[in-house]
């Protein structure tokens, strides 16, 4: 089985030391949010929250996940996925 950690919500100053955890422990990879645009105004209600609005404010940033892309140099002699 493999195991991916999900770093969506990470600051960029804490992705390195979490993306090296994340291998150190043996994470197959990491995976970040994809949502690079979230209208103002969703008029379906959100799936997962109980009152049916996101929990994320719709002016958040939301940087793209292919910048954030680590180095492919691997730690522990494995590449990681992203």
């Amino acid at each position: 089985m493999r195991f991916w950690q999900s770093m969506s919500f990470t600051g960029a100053e804490n992705l390195v030391t979490l993306g090296t955890k994340a291998e150190e422990v043996g994470f197959t990879g990491v995976a970040f949010a994809d949502h690079l645009v979230t209208p103002e105004r969703i008029d379906s209600p959100y799936p997962d929250t109980d009152d049916g609005r996101t929990w994320w404010d719709p002016k958040t940033h939301w940087p793209s996940p292919w910048p954030r892309r680590p180095t492919p140099r691997p730690l522990h002699g494995r590449p990681m996925r992203v």
